[in-house]
């Protein structure tokens, strides 16, 4: 994973899938994942437009150093023509 302004993030990562056969010809496909993602501190810019100034007003944020969970999830089916 990347943070502006490039600098990496050390990331761990933990799944489970599961095949389910419900037929001759399709089989169920289910998949979790958690990614753990070590984010390093920095800051960036952002831009936002500003009606009362009429103009855009660029702003840097700054972030704290953290770890941050992202969870996936995927169902799928499989076909199988002519097994």
């Amino acid at each position: 994973m990347l943070r502006s302004p490039w600098d990496a993030a050390a990331v761990l990562t933990a799944g489970l899938g599961v095949r389910y056969p419900a037929s001759r010809h399709t089989t169920l496909l289910g998949a979790f994942e958690l990614n753990l993602a070590d984010l390093p501190e920095g800051s960036y810019k952002t831009q936002a437009w500003d009606p009362d100034l009429l103009t855009v007003v660029e702003t840097t944020v700054r972030i704290r150093a953290r770890v941050q969970p992202n969870y996936g999830f995927l169902l799928a089916v499989e076909w199988h023509p002519g097994n």
